[in-house]
């Protein structure tokens, strides 16, 4: 990992699988391309994302923000980044 690299893992598909639903029933209940799911729930694909996007998402999933996505090169418990980064 470059020292300036702050990766967006996703755990989305972790959650569709907990509440039985899948990604082609989650984008039509919820009007999302294709693409947009599918890169949703790959690590390091996400470059962007609607608020508006992302609540109807939680309320669909039933979950948090912080459920959805967690950073690698960031330590929650020390509530900083692990390496250098540059946003």
């Amino acid at each position: 990992m470059k020292e300036e690299e702050l990766i967006l893992l996703s755990n989305v598909k972790t959650l569709l699988a907990s509440r039985g639903v899948t990604r082609t029933q989650m984008m039509h209940d919820l009007n999302l391309t294709s693409n947009f799911a599918t890169n949703l729930m790959k690590d390091g694909k996400i470059k962007a994302l609607n608020v508006e996007t992302l609540k109807k998402i939680c309320i669909y999933l039933d979950c948090d923000l912080r459920d959805l996505f967690s950073f690698k090169g960031f330590d929650p418990v020390e509530r900083k980044f692990k390496q250098k980064v540059s946003i």
